[in-house]
């Protein structure tokens, strides 16, 4: 099949949609079908070996507690139909198609089969009527949608309640694998715990940073290791308490090989995210690489954890809960291995050639 993919979020922007959608277009590569990619302009734009045309310019917001990307520009709905008209797609998908700009331009004006699916989870919908009517337009010119999780299929259809199907995001099982070499610095008998994400308040780094009175109480020797970054680090760095910033070593954004030596570095993996979390990608590459998991209880990461199973659930916004929870890893090793194994083992339930054989069967299902 010759497919379109429409996408606001595309190297060099970072994220859980990004990594998603050039994922699914690899293994679409590898299985004959020609994939273009649709997305915004960048300053040093990354292909990453997919075929990628940009439209307009990409622009960091901060949205439901997060810094995501939206592609702004003029004549969309022009530039879209003479590229469809061009490449002659067989269908277009569009990622995330209800938000603007160049998403729902998408969905609005090129002709189908259009699919779309939807990655947001929001707990409020406060939009006009108006808005939503014309939105749940939208939804009904797909001929078919794909939810990454109940949670996200239960915010769209706040739009209208039309057939969804769920296909969860996939892992690179053999990129993210406990066969991968650590960092030998970090493997220095110190009880290392790691956050990968961004400095955002969604993410909830800063409660794990003030989890650290607590952790000092029970803990002998430990590093807090944050692959990450963002504006709001500065800020963050309050929440240590003062003598005790060498708990905490910044990594700054990690390369594509070095994120799996990351994880293979620690030994549990901590998302203290409030919410707004759809589905929790970070908690499965950390599972792919064999770490216990310490993760906020909140709906998104119910999809592809169970308490006690592949780590435990600490409540949101609670450090001493969150310090609680790591500090009863810390002192069991064969608890951590059980969990390690069992995290593996979701993970390769999850891995993308799976995942992509699923998205498949919906194309041949629509063209």
């Amino acid at each position: 099949m010759n497919i379109g993919i429409v996408t606001q979020s595309y190297y060099p922007v970072l994220g859980g949609v990004t990594e998603h959608v050039y994922h699914l277009g690899r293994e679409l590569v590898r299985r004959n079908h020609r994939v273009t990619v649709i997305t915004g302009g960048a300053k040093t734009p990354e292909d990453r070996g997919l075929r990628v045309l940009r439209l307009g310019r990409t622009w960091l917001v901060t949205m439901n507690g997060a810094t995501v990307s939206a592609v702004l520009g003029f004549g969309f709905a022009r530039q879209l139909r003479h590229i469809q008209q061009r490449e002659r797609f067989d269908l277009v998908h569009i990622h995330s198609p209800l938000d603007p700009w160049l998403p729902l331009s998408a969905a609005r004006h090129l002709r189908g089969p259009l699919v779309g699916t939807f990655h947001t989870y929001r707990s409020t919908m406060p939009l006009p009527s108006m808005v939503r009517n014309r939105l749940a337009g939208v939804l009904h010119r797909l001929a078919a949608r794909i939810a990454v999780s109940a949670s996200a299929k239960e915010y769209a259809q706040h739009f209208g309640q039309v057939p969804f199907q769920i296909i969860p995001n996939g892992v690179d099982c053999d990129r993210f694998s406990p066969a991968v070499e650590p960092f030998p610095a970090f493997r220095d008998g110190r009880f290392t715990v790691i956050f990968v994400g961004r400095m955002d308040p969604r993410k909830g780094s800063r409660y794990l940073l003030q989890a650290i009175p607590y952790l000092e109480r029970e803990l002998p020797d430990y590093r807090l290791l944050i692959v990450g970054s963002g504006w709001r680090r500065k800020v963050y760095q309050q929440f240590i308490p003062p003598g005790h910033e060498q708990r905490v070593q910044y990594t700054g954004l990690a390369s594509s090989n070095d994120l799996p030596r990351y994880y293979r570095s620690a030994d549990v993996f901590c998302s203290p995210a409030v919410g707004g979390e759809s589905f929790g990608i970070v908690l499965l590459e950390a599972m792919a690489c064999g770490l216990p998991i310490v993760a906020s209880d909140i709906p998104g990461y119910h999809h592809v954890m169970t308490d006690g199973r592949q780590g435990l659930f600490s409540q949101p916004r609670n450090p001493k809960d969150l310090a609680d929870k790591i500090v009863a890893l810390a002192g069991d090793p064969g608890r951590r291995r059980r969990m390690a194994e069992a995290g593996r083992a979701t993970a390769l339930g999850y891995d993308w050639k799976k995942i992509a054989d699923r998205v498949i069967s919906v194309y041949q299902s629509v063209v």
